[in-house]
């Protein structure tokens, strides 16, 4: 084993797909991360950061993110012995989803 828990797996998968969308969007609009930057109010620093999976944003980040770049964000919270909290991001001009899943204790 290598001493990663499947906590530590699934955070790393969701964070490649953020980091994916991000890069697919700024690739399909042209867009370099200090455009990006400008449009969404932040440095450009916080957009490398996203692509190199070295941030781990928070919900309430994303949902600003969405609203500027006109995605949707789906908020999923079950319930049982731990939490379920499962976030998708939709790019509603091109309908792609993104998933992002963390557990809870």
């Amino acid at each position: 084993m290598l001493g990663i828990s499947k906590e530590e797996i699934e955070i790393e998968e969701a964070l490649t797909k953020i980091a994916c969308e991000f890069i697919q969007y700024r690739s399909e609009n042209k867009m370099t991360q200090v455009q990006l930057a400008e449009k969404l109010g932040v440095g450009q620093s916080m957009i490398s950061r996203l692509e190199s999976m070295e941030y781990n944003p928070t919900i309430r980040f994303l949902m600003e993110i969405a609203q500027k770049l006109d995605w949707n964000i789906e908020i999923k919270i079950n319930s049982t012995h731990y939490k379920n909290e499962e976030v998708r991001l939709y790019n509603t001009s091109q309908s792609n989803a993104l998933e992002y899943k963390m557990f809870i204790n």
